[in-house]
């Protein structure tokens, strides 16, 4: 809920009144006060345990090649758009980051950043049942950069490709890997290491891990939001008092 939203509907009921009672009138204000208060805070609450939603969007590259990640505030282009550059190595990409070239704007996603998307946003926790079934949602949103069907039945995807990781001439490869064998998944594999490619080779073919910022309103940090809130009811009790 709006911050903002939230105060003035503390402040709303101050001014009702009615037929009954000055008491009565102040016991069933104090009463409207408090039962607004506890909606509000539930709702504080809820909001600060959300968890991550990821959501697929368009881009200049076409329909759904965006996943945008609302935690981090990250946009994600599909990986295997990485391959667009003519090859699709590490260099070759990194040239098209620059104004005019083919990835403006984006730039190369770090360890850290593909840990938070990988193990909190898409909420992969590795060695348990949801595990596989996690892994699957998030190639599907991302893409896949392999996919293999050697018999009926059993297709083996994948979603792999290069990262920045952060040390000059190395190259970093994150792989997302799962099989589906008579519409089950299993086998999952989610994992963030050092690639043994070149940066001017490409090794896979992989595609690339890259990521953009996008600028969103500042949120308001939870304990503003509290003082806020305690300040607006404070008010509201008062000129409650007050109207008695």
């Amino acid at each position: 809920m709006n911050i903002y939203k939230a105060v003035r509907f503390a402040l709303f009921f101050v001014g009702s009144t009615g037929s009954v009672s000055s008491s009565r009138k102040q016991a069933f204000g104090n009463r409207r006060i408090v039962i607004s208060a506890c909606a509000l805070l539930a709702s504080l609450l809820m909001h600060s345990n959300a968890q991550a939603l990821l959501i697929s969007a368009d881009s200049s590259f076409g329909a759904d090649t965006i996943t945008y990640d609302t935690d981090t505030g990250l946009e994600w282009l599909d990986p295997v758009l990485g391959l667009a550059s003519g090859g699709g190595s590490y260099n070759q990409v990194t040239s098209q980051l620059a104004s005019g070239g083919i990835y403006e704007g984006f730039r190369f996603a770090t360890a850290s950043e593909l840990q938070t998307l990988f193990f909190v946003s898409a909420g992969i926790t590795l060695g348990t049942p949801g595990a596989d079934q996690a892994i699957a949602d998030l190639i599907g949103l991302v893409g896949d950069t392999f996919n293999d069907s050697p018999y009926p039945d059993f297709t083996f995807y994948a979603t792999s490709a290069y990262y920045d990781y952060g040390i000059p001439g190395q190259v970093g490869l994150a792989s997302l890997e799962v099989e589906s064998f008579f519409g089950e998944w299993s086998d999952g594999e989610a994992f963030i290491t050092l690639s043994p490619d070149s940066p001017d080779l490409n090794g896979g073919p992989f595609g690339s891990w890259l990521v953009r910022d996008t600028s969103l309103p500042e949120s308001v940090s939870e304990p503003s939001v509290f003082l806020l809130l305690v300040a607006a009811l404070g008010v509201a009790v008062r000129r409650n008092r007050r109207s008695a």
